[in-house]
């Protein structure tokens, strides 16, 4: 399968700033994931609840995977979503806030499924309803 090549299209995006922990690809990625967004027009509030979603993931995800998810998300694994969900739950948010951050993150990773990047288990991701 061929990989996901990042265009680096918004490298100076002042939002992109969010996530300067994150790997050039992760980064690129994400830029992609933008101007993806903002090319079908989709609004303001929708890009950054997005990157709202990406980032509360990032933060909330465990310890263990953070090496590894912060140099590749395409590594990210059913498991790594139930744990951001419990890490969710734990920390006090809502579970509307829990739903809307999955769906965003769920968009940006059948973004890279749909180009190509290799991402495995985000097939199961759609199965969590925790509301």
């Amino acid at each position: 399968m061929q990989r996901l090549q990042p265009t680096r299209t918004l490298p100076t995006c002042r939002q992109l700033r969010r996530f300067a922990f994150l790997s050039p690809q992760n980064q690129g990625w994400i830029a992609d994931y933008l101007t993806h967004l903002r090319t079908r027009h989709y609004a303001l509030s929708t890009q950054d609840g997005a990157l709202r979603a990406l980032k509360c993931f990032a933060v909330l995800m465990p310890e263990a995977r953070q090496a590894l998810l912060y140099q590749d998300l395409t590594q990210t694994t059913p498991a790594d979503i139930d744990a951001w969900i419990a890490a969710a739950f734990q920390q006090g948010l809502a579970p509307g806030t829990i739903v809307t951050c999955r769906r965003g993150m769920q968009g940006f990773f059948l973004f890279l499924v749909h180009n190509q990047a290799t991402f495995f288990g985000i097939t199961r991701c759609s199965s969590h309803a925790h509301s």
